[in-house]
């Protein structure tokens, strides 16, 4: 296999490719990256860790055809790193050279034989999908995803599409957001994408044009002019969070963002360990976060238009802090029910996100 190829393009595929690529798999052919040249002018590369496979089809130069899989985080730092315009790659049986500018480099390689089948993809229902939107709701509700992995259910973010409307929920235990947009899809039943598939999703479609989108069979799919990514899905049931999310609630604050998000992180400072939460006490005109614990105490107060009764609610400093910096706008609405009830943050205008904090005791 013979080619020339545009660097700055090798470059932005193989930076994806080698975060799929599975360093620590006892698998070898996993490690690298697929490089397959079928014609004269275009080049396959693939990667894959058996739950994600990403495929770039890009435009190349070749006189040879051929194959073959390279080490994947070697080859993208030696791309990354050479100047030059074009890269030049020759393979001799599992010998690679690459040349760019005034560089050479040398790999030795496992056969494409050896690598997993790539997605079959002549069934799937692509359909068009605005790309903005949907990197926008996995910004919303990425970070509520629970971390354990002993929790399936949630170890995930359910993207839900009915009757023109595209939504992304997620849940952790103790907080939980559904993001919300419109959507020209088709209504698809709910996919359970794992949270590193949802990052290699925006990865690769962000900024791109003309993306589309499918689920079939266990898997979903996105691809662009030049880009394939095929996640399988979780096989796990998602909470109905809907169930928790309140219609209306008796407190209604417009609140700076990020003046309450600072207020809460500093009144959580001395919770070390992350168990204590903060206390949130609502008065005529004042908003204060407060905390105590064996070493000290904390208070700080923002002033806010509110004239009702006096209420108090403790949640967790950190959860409260990770959603107002996971949300959109200069201000939010901070919903209040009772001291029991979830705590429920919303933008000034439109249903584009809700996000809840559950109660705990402080």
């Amino acid at each position: 296999m013979e080619l020339t190829i545009d660097r700055n393009a090798l470059n932005a595929a193989l930076s994806v490719l080698a975060a799929v690529a599975s360093k620590k798999s006892p698998m070898a052919i996993l490690q690298n990256v697929l490089m397959r040249c079928n014609g004269k002018d275009s080049l396959v590369l693939a990667a894959s860790d058996l739950s994600q496979t990403v495929v770039y089809t890009l435009p190349c130069e070749s006189s040879r055809e051929g194959g073959i899989t390279l080490p994947a985080k070697q080859l993208a730092d030696m791309v990354a790193s050479v100047t030059g315009d074009e890269v030049r790659l020759s393979v001799t049986d599992l010998k690679a050279e690459i040349k760019c500018g005034r560089s050479r480099f040398s790999l030795t390689g496992l056969h494409e034989r050896d690598f997993p089948k790539l997605p079959d993809t002549s069934k799937a229902a692509f359909a068009p999908v605005d790309a903005v939107a949907l990197c926008r709701l996995i910004d919303l509700a990425s970070y509520a995803i629970c971390p354990d992995l002993n929790r399936p259910g949630l170890g995930g973010a359910e993207l839900q599409v009915h009757q023109g409307d595209m939504r992304l929920c997620a849940a952790g235990g103790h907080r939980g957001v559904m993001a919300r947009c419109k959507t020209d899809l088709p209504n698809m039943k709910p996919a359970l994408i794992p949270k590193t598939g949802l990052a290699l999703l925006k990865r690769a479609i962000e900024g791109a044009d003309g993306v589309q989108l499918a689920k079939h069979s266990e898997h979903v799919m996105a691809k662009t002019g030049t880009a394939l990514v095929c996640v399988k899905l979780l096989d796990a049931d998602f909470p109905p969070l809907e169930s928790l999310i309140r219609k209306e609630s008796p407190i209604n604050l417009t609140v700076p963002r990020e003046a309450l998000q600072g207020m809460v992180k500093r009144a959580g400072l001395l919770d070390s360990r992350k168990e204590f939460g903060v206390k949130l006490t609502l008065e005529r005109g004042t908003l204060t976060a407060s905390s105590e614990s064996s070493t000290g105490s904390a208070d700080e107060s923002l002033p806010i238009e509110y004239k009702g009764k006096a209420f108090e609610i403790g949640v967790s400093a950190v959860y409260l802090a990770e959603a107002l910096d996971n949300a959109e706008g200069e201000e939010v609405v901070l919903e209040l029910a009772g001291e029991l009830e979830p705590l429920q943050l919303k933008p000034v205008t439109g249903d584009g996100f809700v996000k809840l904090v559950m109660p705990m005791r402080v």
